[in-house]
């Protein structure tokens, strides 16, 4: 799935994934033996979830795991943050606008 990473969250793509693949949360839950809560949290935005379960994600919707991962933790958004705070800071990372989940 291609996302525009000044539009879409993690959440917003898993919850597309889920129902593209027809599955409500209480079918995911069933389907990764991950809490109904913890999901619904994650797709709504409340939580960043753990690497364990980005990459059962990820392996279950047949995503690349490092590029799920990265867009799951808000790696882009954290750096940009620190750019902000310490603007001679050179991190030499260069991100594109849309990238492939």
């Amino acid at each position: 799935m291609i996302y525009s990473d000044q539009t879409t969250t993690f959440g917003q793509w898993l919850k597309g994934q889920r129902e593209g693949a027809g599955l409500s949360l209480r079918a995911l839950e069933d389907k990764l033996n991950v809490a109904y809560a913890y999901l619904s949290e994650v797709e709504r935005g409340k939580v960043i979830p753990s690497e364990r379960l980005v990459l059962k994600l990820a392996d279950f919707f047949k995503s690349n795991p490092e590029t799920t991962l990265f867009h799951a933790r808000r790696v882009k958004e954290q750096l940009e943050e620190l750019q902000r705070k310490y603007p001679n800071l050179i991190l030499g990372i260069k991100f594109s606008k849309k990238a492939k989940l």
